[in-house]
């Protein structure tokens, strides 16, 4: 069974934050099994241009959305 953990991205745009990621907040650190229904894959269930990506508990690699 493979689990994967939501990250935010934290980037400086023109010497602020970005807010737009503020939608992505309530999922940071949440886990799933990769076949749960409830899975969210950024930028696909999130916003447009989110940075924010998954991470393989196990194994460490980063799940950009195109998995």
């Amino acid at each position: 069974m493979v689990k994967v953990e939501f990250f935010r991205e934290h980037s400086i745009q023109k010497g602020t934050e970005r807010r737009d990621c503020d939608i992505c907040d309530p999922f940071v650190g949440k886990e799933w099994d990769i076949l749960d229904s409830d899975l969210i894959i950024p930028p696909f269930d999130t916003h447009p241009n989110c940075r924010c990506y998954l991470v393989d508990i196990e194994t460490g690699e980063i799940w950009l959305g195109e998995h």
